[in-house]
């Protein structure tokens, strides 16, 4: 039963189907969304259930930050990345006229505790607090980072609660960097 606060949103078909091309279904979406896959083969969710699902896409296809800027690393990588961009505008279009945005937010090296556990391995032997531990890091393998220190989550997530906010509603369809300055072009 659909809560009062939630009208339903209609899920265009191709979104599945260009999920498909990914080797991505709806039974991996639903899985990893946490809900049940014949609630989402309807033509219309709860706001709720895109939320979880629109995650639950994000969270299986991954970041996007390598897409402004390929490193020449790992040119599957990038790829995918720049295809997340393109499907996001796609997206978006499909929401035209609808209270309902989609951006994606290109965050640059960002302090997991993943990231901190191998900053502090690395310098396990020096005694450094972590605040000058990461300026090591920083200079010595990510110079070009103009904020010269990993963003921290907190930070991505007050970008995230704006852009989900009534106060960015004319953001429609756009790549919103929060990079620390990597990227070194205008656009």
């Amino acid at each position: 039963m659909k809560a009062a606060f939630s009208p339903g949103i209609k899920i265009h078909p191709g979104f599945w189907d260009s999920l498909n091309q990914l080797g991505i279904t709806m039974h991996d979406i639903a899985e990893e969304a946490n809900v049940i896959p014949s609630s989402i083969h309807e033509s219309e969710v709860t706001q709720e259930q895109y939320f979880s699902i629109w995650q639950a896409y994000s969270s299986l296809v991954g970041d996007t930050a390598e897409a402004m800027m390929p490193s020449g690393q790992m040119p599957q990588y990038c790829m995918t990345k720049s295809m997340l961009l393109s499907l996001s505008k796609t997206l978006s279009k499909l929401t035209a006229g609808t209270e309902v945005t989609v951006n994606t937010i290109l965050p640059g090296p960002t302090l997991s505790e993943n990231v901190q556990s191998i900053i502090e391995s690395i310098y396990v032997d020096e005694l450094l607090d972590f605040e000058a531990k990461e300026i090591h890091f920083m200079k010595k393998n990510l110079p070009q980072s103009e904020l010269q220190r990993f963003i921290r989550p907190a930070e991505i997530g007050k970008l995230v609660a704006f852009v989900c906010s009534p106060f960015a509603s004319s953001f429609r369809g756009s790549p919103i960097r929060m990079d620390g300055g990597m990227v070194p072009t205008l656009f």
